[in-house]
């Protein structure tokens, strides 16, 4: 077993965080969904493990829906179960995403600044997983 999978097979919950690049995960997020192969030939041991995904992009329409899509998919063949954040129905994403384009087309946010809906959205979020794991 390497450290990855042992890192992964202890945890109660999996949270996965990428970029998108070229409207798609980074090269070393895919590395790391290719390493865990071995994880779902061995019956499954990510099943029921709660999964959930955050993904940032620079531009507004820079890929985000696939990068998420992508990293679904990853959980769903390892048998995990989805979670999104449950906040308000209609002004908040179930699955967490920052953008470093503000409303303004030219305008761009601090990097190191996360945006008001994206930190309601991550906080909303890590409820919703502390709330599953109490009831674990």
């Amino acid at each position: 077993m390497t450290k990855l999978d042992a890192i992964l097979t202890q945890a109660d919950g999996i949270v996965m965080c990428s970029p998108s690049y070229f409207a798609n995960v980074t090269g070393l997020m895919k590395d790391l969904i290719d390493r865990t192969r071995p994880l779902k030939m061995a019956k499954y041991r990510l099943k029921n493990k709660y999964f959930s995904v955050i993904a940032t992009w620079g531009l507004r329409a820079g890929g985000l829906n696939t990068v998420q899509e992508v990293l679904n998919q990853f959980a769903l063949i390892h048998g995990m179960v989805v979670v999104g954040a449950v906040g308000h129905p209609l002004l908040m994403a179930n699955l967490p995403t920052e953008t470093g384009q503000m409303e303004h087309l030219k305008e761009f946010r601090n990097p190191a600044v996360i945006s008001e809906v994206a930190q309601i959205n991550v906080e909303s979020l890590a409820q919703r997983f502390w709330d599953l794991m109490q009831e674990y």
